[in-house]
């Protein structure tokens, strides 16, 4: 009986360690792509001084695009326009006397121009930037733009372009306090 008890338990023990068919167990894997950005992050204009008719007031423009891990485009660009309202609506390309949209500044009476684009992080960028040659603002200008990115390669760039607004407004002018909008978008 002690060696059936002892071939027994041999038994158990053999068929506890002794190895078994395979075996498989799913594990769930997860992961997000993004997609990556490219967005306008600053658009500032300076405030232009008080002037007389025909004199020329200047500010400063600065517009900053970033791309962050974004697949190439063979075209983006950056564009510029004057809009006597937020929405721009009718009013486009001129600015208005505050309390009279009827009264206007047109944009053949403002510039743009010095413009400059640096790519803050050239390892990272890439394409070819062109920045505008001067222009008034009679109508949308292209502030800037980059040709030549592979649509199948990633980008990261940092793209800080500067410029100068001028107004010189014509010897009719109304005189008053006139405001509007520069509208910077980026187009791709």
């Amino acid at each position: 009986m002690r060696r059936l008890t002892l071939a027994a338990l041999l038994a158990v023990v053999t068929a506890l360690i002794a190895p078994s068919g395979a075996q498989a167990v799913d594990v769930a894997v997860t992961a997000q792509v993004l997609s990556g950005s490219r967005s306008i992050t600053t658009a500032t204009v300076g405030p232009l001084a008080s002037l007389g008719r025909t004199a020329t007031a200047t500010s400063a423009v600065a517009v900053t695009v970033t791309e962050a891990l974004v697949n190439g485009d063979n075209a983006w660009s950056v564009t510029a326009r004057l809009c006597g309202a937020a929405a721009c609506g009718s009013l486009t390309d001129r600015i208005v006397l505050n309390g009279d949209n009827t009264t206007q500044l047109a944009g053949s009476a403002f510039s743009l121009k010095d413009v400059a684009v640096t790519d803050t992080s050239a390892a990272l960028g890439g394409g070819t930037i062109t920045p505008m040659a001067d222009a008034d603002l009679s109508t949308t200008r292209t502030l800037f733009s980059n040709a030549g990115q592979a649509p199948t390669s990633i980008y990261s760039g940092v793209y800080a372009a500067t410029g100068t607004l001028s107004l010189t407004p014509p010897a009719n002018a109304a005189p008053g306090s006139y405001s509007g909008y520069l509208v910077v978008t980026l187009v791709e």
